[in-house]
C-alpha cells in the first residue's frame, strides 16, 4: 500500500469556495505533480483569476534569503575587478564572500 491515497488535495481553481466537494484524496506523487503544475502555471501567467500572493520567483538569486549580494553589487564587482591590482581576494574581503564566488561571478557561471 505504498501508493495509498492518503494526501488531501484542494482544487486550486475553486479554492476560494469553502466546500467539501473541493477536497479529494490523492497519492503523494500525484499531489507533487499537481503542485508543480500549479506553480509553473502561475509563473507562466496562466490561471489569471488566481493571485500568486506570497510567491517569489526563486530563479532570481537576489530573491533567495541566503543571498549576500544584489544585482547592483555584482555589477560593481565586475567593474572594479582589475587583474593583479584589484583582484578576487580583495573583492571577496570587501563584499564578504569567498574568492570562488567572485571567480564564478567574473566567469559568468553565476549572476548571468
Amino acid at each position: 500500500m505504498k501508493d495509498s491515497k492518503n494526501q488531501l488535495n484542494i482544487d486550486r481553481i475553486q479554492k476560494e469556495l469553502d466546500r467539501i466537494m473541493n477536497l479529494d484524496f490523492v497519492t503523494k506523487s500525484d499531489k507533487k505533480i499537481e503542485q508543480y503544475q500549479y506553480l509553473s502555471d502561475l509563473y507562466k501567467g496562466k490561471n489569471k483569476g488566481i493571485q500568486a500572493s506570497g510567491l517569489i520567483p526563486f530563479n532570481k538569486p537576489e530573491n533567495r534569503s541566503t543571498c549576500k549580494l544584489t544585482r547592483k553589487k555584482v555589477d560593481e564587482i565586475r567593474k572594479k575587478y582589475i587583474p593583479n591590482r584589484y583582484g578576487k581576494a580583495k573583492l571577496a574581503k570587501e563584499y564578504g564572500v569567498s574568492r570562488s564566488v567572485i571567480y564564478r561571478i567574473l566567469k559568468g557561471q553565476s549572476w548571468k
